[in-house]
């Protein structure tokens, strides 16, 4: 089992942030400008485990 299988099908910002090891401000901001797919509930935005195991996939050239 992966680390994001343990996480719920929809995952807030901080949680986002956490597998990311990065501030929960930099996951709003990529959502923000479309480059991490998310959607808003209120003012608090949700992403989809898929779209964030994606986003987190390495892109391109595999690594060693």
């Amino acid at each position: 089992m992966s680390a994001l299988e343990r996480y719920p099908e929809v995952l807030t910002a901080p949680e986002v942030a956490e597998l990311c090891r990065v501030e929960t401000r930099v996951v709003r901001n990529l959502a923000a400008t479309g480059e991490l797919p998310g959607f808003k509930i209120g003012k608090a935005w949700r992403f989809h485990r898929a779209d964030v195991a994606a986003f987190i996939e390495p892109k391109g050239k595999p690594r060693t």
